[in-house]
């Protein structure tokens, strides 16, 4: 009685990899595609060739809901590190529908991790100029009464110049603030 086992036909890429094509990103990774899910959150952790960082510098599943957590601080906090500060209690997914769904679930929080990295790495590396030039000039103008400076009115005829403000940045003051200057 021989039993034949069944390979997987489940093929998952380097998560990371797949995040980089969504977002139209050039690839840094040339990893083989692997069965599990396991194996993919092992690749994401381990170190590159040639000494360089992996690619996530954290990636854990909380072993009571389940859940690939990528930020350490949210981790200890709210699941800890035997899953005993987490409430959500949630089966582990199995299958190659259940790994297929966690795989999903994966590559889109490291889609985040990659543009939020990117948003802090575009603040802390540019300078004012470049700011000026790059990201003011594609943003809309918006007009908010509450932090526009107040401009004098004429309450005189018309040929007459009304009064400049104080201070030149004299601005009115947000209700929460005047609440705060009644007290």
């Amino acid at each position: 009685m021989t039993e034949e086992v069944q390979k997987s036909k489940r093929s998952l890429q380097c998560a990371f990899r797949k995040a980089q094509a969504k977002l139209g990103l050039p690839y840094t990774c040339t990893a083989a595609p692997v069965t599990t899910i396991s194996a993919v959150r092992t690749h994401l952790t381990r170190r590159l060739p040639k000494g360089r960082p992996p690619h996530l510098p954290f990636l854990k599943l909380c072993t009571t809901c389940n859940e690939d957590l990528l930020d350490e601080h949210e981790f200890e906090a709210y699941h800890g590190k035997d899953g005993l500060k987490c409430e959500t209690l949630r089966q582990q997914r199995k299958g190659d529908a259940g790994q297929q769904e966690q795989y999903d679930i994966l590559c889109s929080k490291v889609e985040t991790y990659i543009i939020t990295q990117g948003n802090q790495r575009s603040a802390t590396n540019s300078t004012t100029a470049e700011i000026d030039a790059t990201m003011l000039s594609s943003m809309p103008i918006l007009h908010d009464p509450d932090l526009t400076p107040e401009l004098p009115v004429s309450t005189q005829a018309s040929d007459t110049v009304a009064e400049p403000p104080s201070s030149p940045l004299q601005c009115k003051t947000s209700s929460y603030s005047r609440k705060a200057k009644d007290n």
